[in-house]
């Protein structure tokens, strides 16, 4: 980084496939801490052994003081056993951290993750929002309207002040029925 000072971050990576592997890679030549999990204990350990940093045996220690979690894993199922139970995601993530999801997983399983406890209305909307407009750059409208819908609702419902979060949601909305 010429000329600029990056704060660093503690990030969890969970699953390092085609994909995972190299922007776990971009994060750690940036300077972040990267801890990696991978079903396959050696892919994770593999990669530690060339770009350094930390592997963890499970999903919940890998999450564990992260600010950041990303999950690049292979479908629903997959989001499922990686988020879920005593060894999961979940069960080791701190309150205000940012989890990110780069599967290619559907609206159902991004509405389980939402509906949590351990969200409020505004976080439900911020991630419906934000699969809302990955949905439309697929040219999946009619999914994206109606995750864009239900992301208003939340953020309305919530009677917090989330100005922004609503005129992003209705910009976008905007832009499917144009598409429509």
């Amino acid at each position: 980084m010429t000329g600029k000072t990056a704060r660093v971050s503690s990030v969890a990576f969970i699953g390092l496939g085609v994909m995972g592997t190299p922007i776990a890679r971009h994060l750690a030549s940036a300077g972040h801490h990267v801890t990696v999990y991978n079903r396959t204990p050696e892919k994770a350990l593999a990669w530690v052994a060339l770009y350094g940093n930390r592997a963890a045996p499970t999903p919940r220690e890998a999450a564990e003081s992260a600010e950041f979690v990303f999950l690049c894993v292979g479908d629903d199922n997959d989001v499922r056993d990686v988020m879920y139970g005593p060894e999961g995601v979940l069960a080791g993530v701190e309150a205000g951290a940012v989890l990110v999801d780069h599967t290619t997983a559907s609206a159902e399983v991004a509405r389980e993750l939402a509906e949590g406890p351990q969200l409020s209305d505004v976080d439900r909307a911020d991630v419906l929002f934000r699969l809302g407009v990955c949905r439309y750059k697929l040219s999946s409208i009619a999914t994206a309207v109606s995750l864009l819908d239900e992301a208003l609702t939340l953020a309305e419902r919530s009677g917090l002040p989330c100005d922004l979060l609503r005129a992003d949601i209705l910009g976008w909305r905007s832009r499917c029925r144009r598409r429509q």
